[in-house]
């Protein structure tokens, strides 16, 4: 059987393994194989990548909960807009019929 050389993902250089039965160098997130002299800024920037993920994550976390409280606050106002307007138009038809009633008052 031909022994297998696996090769570098990231300078393409044989990794000196032959797969993860021989302990291949993969990062955390599986992302893989590595020779050993590209190993450690592989996982540099693994650990920075997810950093900035966490960092997004978090402000769209925010984002959302900012935004569930606008929605909740016009979800408000249009309820009492719906309560309140039918009052409005009553309160404005009483105040029209008083009105009419003084006029036809006044100008007799």
């Amino acid at each position: 059987m031909k022994p297998t050389i696996e090769y570098c993902c990231a300078c393409n250089a044989p990794t000196d393994r032959a797969g993860s039965a021989d302990d291949s160098l993969y990062t955390s997130e599986g992302i893989g194989p590595f020779c050993s002299s590209c190993y450690d800024g592989a996982v540099e920037v693994e650990k920075e990548y997810l950093s900035y993920i966490a960092a997004l994550r978090t402000d769209l976390d925010a984002a959302n909960a900012e935004l569930t409280q606008f929605q909740n606050k016009l979800d408000l106002e249009k309820m009492a807009e719906c309560l309140w307007k039918p009052n409005i138009v009553t309160t404005m038809r009483e105040a029209r019929k008083i009105c009419n009633v003084l006029i036809a008052y006044l100008t007799e």
